[in-house]
């Protein structure tokens, strides 16, 4: 299995079925009454952007930045006087969408004007993932920190931040998935699976449940996306028909788009058609819920007052030190840093705000034991309050007031905990 990011080439069209008849499925003239539970197919062109796979990695990102935006834009202005119903929406991961809205050798101003401007008219959108990733090869603050790009553009275009996700090829994922999701504001993902691994075992529609109990609303395909119409037995309201191409298609071409309209209505009968964005209807699922049981921390072993999981702050690489001779400096030869009252808490994240001003400071608790927690800032520190925040830096609950550099949280079982803090004014 290979390493890729997901390029997502959408039109978000709503199919409302309206059926008079009622119950099971009938033929009309050709075309197909649903039964009464589904009420919405939203339809997703997709094209899978493979990174260094198909091509060497620099010429699909230079590829894509140009000819290939550059083809989705000539789409976007094609359709302008279309419907809206019948326009384009090309949705991009995070990565790949702050590579073209910034400058870069070779961009032209024109260009990233037009880019700029096609996300603020809903003509592009962008998913909070950066890419699809192997998850259980990076560390917990790597995938916070991954949420970045997406975060970073729609605040700098002024749009809300997007509450949907996707991973594409990648078959499995690791179970702090939805954890990571829900404390950052996402509430729907979908999985597609290459088709040539094994898929994962799992519901087509879950509700995936994190270590923390975090749930976030999860569609798994074995296919990279879905076939436009859902299977007899869909008990759901709304169906996610996600319609892709092969790695690394430019977008689809207007008459394609026609020809799956006219697909559509052959086969659904009584159909509104509107443009939706795709995670906005995902409430209209009641879907059961499934949870992990293989913990991938490999955290079971230990209990909370275990001496092997120590509250200090993690060292990817070892401290390295030398015996200087001469006069001391301006720095004291001891000094305390932060500090945590308890064992089982990993500080993954402590310094610059990549969010915002100040400094960010995130908690991750391993050792599944919910219980309060005492910090104390170093010294030269001393903020009146620090203001806790979720993992794309949005404030969540009142500022925490701190006295002489020590303040106290609770820490809920496998969950994180963030805080931005800015110097006292």
């Amino acid at each position: 299995m290979r390493p890729t990011a997901v390029l997502s080439m959408a039109i978000l069209l709503c199919f409302t079925t309206a059926n008079p008849a009622g119950g099971g499925q009938e033929r009309t003239n050709g075309a197909t009454l649903l039964t009464p539970a589904l009420e919405q197919v939203i339809v997703v062109f997709k094209t899978h952007f493979d990174i260094g796979f198909t091509d060497m990695a620099v010429n699909i990102v230079q590829r894509y930045r140009t000819t290939m935006i550059d083809q989705a834009l000539q789409v976007v202005d094609q359709n302008r006087d279309l419907p809206v119903e019948l326009r384009f929406v090309w949705t991009i991961p995070g990565w790949p969408a702050s590579k073209i809205v910034a400058g870069w050798p070779g961009q032209t101003r024109e260009r990233q004007g037009r880019v700029q401007q096609a996300f603020q008219d809903g003509r592009l959108a962008v998913h909070a993932l950066p890419f699809t990733t192997h998850t259980e090869l990076l560390e917990v603050e790597d995938l916070v920190r991954g949420l970045g790009y997406a975060s970073r553009l729609t605040r700098a275009l002024g749009l809300e931040l997007p509450r949907d996700a996707k991973m594409t090829d990648v078959p499995e994922h690791t179970w702090v998935l939805p954890t990571l999701l829900r404390h950052a504001g996402v509430e729907f993902m979908h999985i597609g699976c290459n088709g040539a691994s094994n898929s994962a075992l799992v519901p087509p529609l879950f509700w995936w449940e994190g270590p923390d109990g975090s749930r976030v609303l999860t569609m798994y395909s074995p296919r990279y996306g879905t076939q436009l119409l859902p299977s007899d037995d869909w008990p759901y309201k709304t169906w996610l028909a996600l319609i892709h191409t092969g790695d690394n298609h430019g977008p689809p071409r207007p008459e394609e788009v026609r020809d799956l309209l006219d697909q559509a209505k052959k086969q659904l009968a009584y159909v509104n058609l509107f443009n939706n964005q795709w995670n906005t209807n995902f409430r209209l699922w009641n879907a059961g819920t499934w949870t992990s049981r293989v913990r991938l921390w490999a955290i079971d072993q230990y209990d909370a007052q275990s001496t092997l999981i120590t509250p200090s702050l993690e060292a990817r690489l070892p401290l390295q030190a030398a015996l200087a001779d001469g006069k001391p400096g301006t720095l004291p030869p001891a000094e305390r840093g932060l500090e945590l009252s308890r064992k089982g808490v990993l500080v993954t994240a402590f310094g610059p705000n990549p969010d915002g001003d100040g400094i960010v400071l995130r908690l991750w608790e391993y050792a599944g034991a919910t219980g309060g927690c005492e910090i104390r800032l170093p010294a030269g520190m001393s903020p009146r309050t620090v203001v806790p925040v979720d993992l794309r830096g949005r404030p969540r609950g009142k500022p925490i007031e701190v006295t002489d550099r020590a303040f106290n949280i609770s820490l809920a079982a496998f969950a994180p905990a963030s805080f931005t803090i800015r110097p006292a004014d």
